[in-house]
């Protein structure tokens, strides 16, 4: 959690922290980087949604991992998370393992979900809060090992 240290908004930081205290055991297997100090958001959007947006990518990135495959004794990396101004940006990068086929054409619209016992509105809600935030967007990509989505503000 030493990462954590250049997350300055106390209630991003919080989240995170809370967030991340279930891959403890696997230490190895994921990493944080906050590459310099974040002090506030650059736009207008108000902490409570933006956490909004990081609780549900979070979830869902770790929802998405298989931890029966994943063996904590290698370096491997399962999970990783960066977060970086630059100008009037910032930006947060999740990238994950996927075990599923996933339909970048559907991720987005209400009730479409890989998982079971889901109603499929989180991407969807996130769409729906970034819209109200002009110079706020959320762009995704699939490699063959990582499932990445990328949140960006910036400054109006």
């Amino acid at each position: 959690m030493k990462s954590l240290q250049n997350m300055k908004i106390i209630e991003v930081k919080g989240l995170l922290a809370l967030k991340l205290s279930k891959f403890n055991q696997y230490q190895n297997n994921f990493r944080i980087e906050i590459i310099n100090p974040i002090q506030n958001l650059p736009n207008a959007m108000p902490i409570y949604e933006y956490n909004r947006c990081l609780g549900i990518l979070l979830d869902n990135a770790m929802e998405a991992l298989d931890f029966g495959q994943i063996d904590s004794s290698d370096k491997k990396t399962y999970l990783s998370i960066v977060f970086y101004q630059k100008e009037q940006q910032l930006v947060m990068v999740i990238k994950n393992r996927y075990f599923q086929k996933i339909n970048l054409s559907e991720i987005y619209k209400y009730g479409f979900t890989n998982k079971k016992g889901h109603q499929g509105l989180g991407l969807a809600n996130i769409n729906e809060i970034l819209q109200q935030y002009p110079h706020s967007s959320i762009d995704t990509e699939i490699t063959p090992d990582f499932f990445i989505q990328k949140l960006t503000l910036s400054k109006v």
